[in-house]
């Protein structure tokens, strides 16, 4: 997670590159970012059964 103007964002969907130093080039951070969004379900919601704890 990174923090960011006053939130969090996961930072393998933002800046793959950070965390994974061998990618070839920066073309791969938007690449790789949208393909993890769409694995993590980003922007989906949550979906946790124990939401009212």
């Amino acid at each position: 997670m990174e923090y960011e103007d006053g939130r969090f964002v996961c930072g393998m969907i933002r800046h793959p590159s950070r965390y994974m130093p061998d990618l070839p080039n920066d073309w791969a951070d938007g690449y790789l970012g949208s393909l993890f969004a769409q694995a993590l379900g980003a922007g989906k919601g949550c979906d946790t059964d124990d939401a009212d704890a």
